[in-house]
């Protein structure tokens, strides 16, 4: 999975009533053109918001805003390599950071860019996020949420819903590339069905939280490692659609191709999650 860096221009200035500063900085380290940029707007009583969030390496914060705040974005970079992509409209937003040319280089002992968001809790969001290279930090926790769409390529990602969602989510849908990504809190999410494709890496699912419905979860991995963290209150089907991959599920019942925890049946909220993986290994933990 490749990072897209198309050259979305620069738009200059948001309309009236977003506030943005900007900085220019004489940077610690040379040959840089370190700058800052901060873009805002005032929650004015909108009902829906649809959010694209582009990182394309470094450092990426999102977190949720007060409820004055519509939207807001920290950004730090170096404007030689990269360029600032701000575009509001009405019912919809664009914000993030993308490199000039393809063919990425950051300054050898130079600083990595960094992007910090919050989002409103108010309004209904369909947010997609593309991330690139680095580590990104992402708690959607108090959200209200109707859709969901993230795309990251060689990256380390945490995923946090620390509170529950407040939108039914019909689908969420999560690529990961050459990656660790951890989903923490799945059960806040209140989605129905979650599809997760991951190329080569390490995937931790935690279905931690609040659970208001059952949920379907489809992964498909090329080579690695999936994690998967089960409070035992939990009825929890899996099934493997592999030779090429061990799994480790212990207290599960075999029945075909599926393992099932020995309170399926009775169990309140069901999990259903369908793992097909090229070469690897899986392993269910119970949550005490």
């Amino acid at each position: 999975m490749t990072c897209r860096l198309s050259g979305t221009p620069l738009r200059a200035a948001l309309p009236v009533a977003v506030v943005a500063a900007f900085a220019s900085t004489a940077s610690a380290t040379a040959g840089q053109d370190w700058r800052t940029e901060t873009v805002s707007r005032q929650f004015a009583g909108q009902e829906r918001l649809a959010v694209d969030l582009r990182h394309a390496v470094g450092t990426l914060r999102v977190r949720p805003a007060n409820t004055r705040t519509l939207f807001s974005m920290n950004l730090a970079y170096d404007a030689d390599v990269f360029q600032a992509v701000t575009d509001f409209d009405g019912d919809r937003v664009t914000l993030g950071l993308e490199g000039r040319d393809r063919d990425l280089r950051i300054k050898k002992g130079g600083r990595t860019p960094e992007m910090d968001v919050r989002l409103s809790p108010t309004v209904a969001l369909n947010l997609s996020l593309d991330f690139g290279a680095g580590r990104a930090d992402v708690d959607l926790g108090g959200l209200r949420l109707s859709g969901l769409d993230i795309e990251t390529a060689a990256s380390e990602t945490r995923l946090d819903v620390s509170q529950p969602n407040r939108e039914i989510l019909r689908s969420a849908s999560v690529a990961v590339g050459a990656a660790q990504f951890t989903a923490e809190r799945i059960g806040n999410l209140n989605a129905e069905r979650l599809s997760v494709d991951a190329g080569v890496g390490h995937l931790v699912l935690s279905l931690e939280g609040s659970w208001q419905r059952d949920l379907d979860i489809e992964v498909e991995m090329g080579v690695g490692a999936i994690e998967i963290r089960v409070p035992r209150d939990l009825g929890l089907k899996l099934v493997k659609e592999s030779f090429l991959t061990a799994l480790d599920a212990p207290e599960m019942e075999r029945d075909g191709d599926a393992w099932y925890s020995p309170d399926w049946t009775s169990a309140e909220r069901r999990i259903t999650i369908d793992v097909e993986a090229a070469f690897g290994a899986i392993e269910v933990v119970w949550l005490r």
